[in-house]
């Protein structure tokens, strides 16, 4: 079982919802993870405002009706189970390696106090997600956490509406389902959410690397650049990567980015020595990246059906 997966088994039912949503401020995306059937239904401004804390539904009835009526267009008005991937800003996740551990008991005890720093908010006040990744005597984990009050405020309409929500994901894990799909060791998933490039880098299945940079400051194709080269300098216990003489191929999937293909395999190959294969819209069935930026979330999760 990969990471990824195991992560996903840590919050949902034994079988997976014949229904997905997913919410972003621009819009909800909902999909009929069996027949593949969809459907988007775009918000006003204000109505959806994505953080990690605070309120994010100004507006719940609008919200509700909006729910209601993108699962109507998908024939999805009379289901019950769902899964739910929601706005990016509100879930953080973290690859944290441990140093100097020598127990689960003491590991635990470190992920805990670590959490409570890097996320800003006390350990109560969250929903916290641990997956051990890498080997037995490496003490590496992905972290995704999300505030309990976000959490509680989507799910107080979810349930408004008679909807039982067994995944409650943050959006860039149901993107990352994709790439299971995949056939290269090394992959890349490049997402615009919210106002971030959100990039996370996967070595064999496991989460090596997850950051946002943000989009409103500086050019996103030399923040990327910087940021891989900083990888590939820095990155520990991943030997492909540090020895400049190597070359290394990826496997790229954009979401919604604003940087143009080609910049996107420029960085890369100046980075890692060789051409990435950069992995489209038309290879999942999808007829333009804006159409499937709109569904990566709510078809990533029906991958995993």
């Amino acid at each position: 079982m990969s990471p990824m997966r195991s992560f996903l088994s840590t919050l949902t039912e034994p079988r997976s919802p014949k229904a997905a949503v997913s919410v972003t401020a621009e819009g909800i995306s909902v999909l009929d993870t069996r027949r593949r059937n969809g459907a988007f239904v775009p918000l006003p401004e204000g109505i959806v405002r994505p953080a990690f804390e605070g309120a994010n539904l100004p507006d719940p009835d609008t919200f509700a009706r909006a729910l209601m009526d993108a699962a109507g267009q998908a024939g999805l008005g009379r289901e019950r189970r769902w899964a739910a991937a929601l706005p990016g800003s509100t879930a953080r996740l973290q690859v944290l390696t441990l140093e100097s551990v020598t127990s689960e008991r003491e590991a635990a005890e470190m992920i805990s106090w670590k959490a409570e720093r890097l996320m800003g908010v006390p350990l109560a006040d969250l929903r916290l997600t641990v997956t051990r990744l890498g080997q037995r005597n490496e003490w590496r984990y992905l972290l995704a956490a999300m505030s309990e009050s976000v959490a509680r405020e989507y799910e107080a309409v979810f349930a408004r509406l008679g909807w039982q929500v067994g995944m409650l994901l943050p959006r860039m894990v149901c993107e990352s389902f994709w790439l299971q799909q995949g056939t290269l060791p090394n992959q890349m998933l490049l997402s615009v959410i919210d106002d971030d490039l959100s990039v996370m880098i996967v070595r064999r299945g496991e989460p090596i690397l997850i950051r946002a940079l943000p989009l409103v400051d500086e050019d996103p194709t030399e923040q990327l650049l910087r940021l891989l080269l900083f990888f590939r300098e820095r990155s520990e216990g991943a030997d492909a990567f540090t020895d400049p003489t190597h070359s290394v191929q990826f496997e790229v999937l954009p979401v919604g980015l604003p940087i143009p293909p080609e910049k996107v395999r420029e960085c890369i190959t100046e980075t890692f020595g060789v051409a990435p294969l950069m992995l489209d819209a038309a290879r999942f069935g999808y007829g333009s990246s804006a159409e499937f930026s709109r569904m990566a979330a709510v078809g990533g999760l029906a991958t995993l059906g």
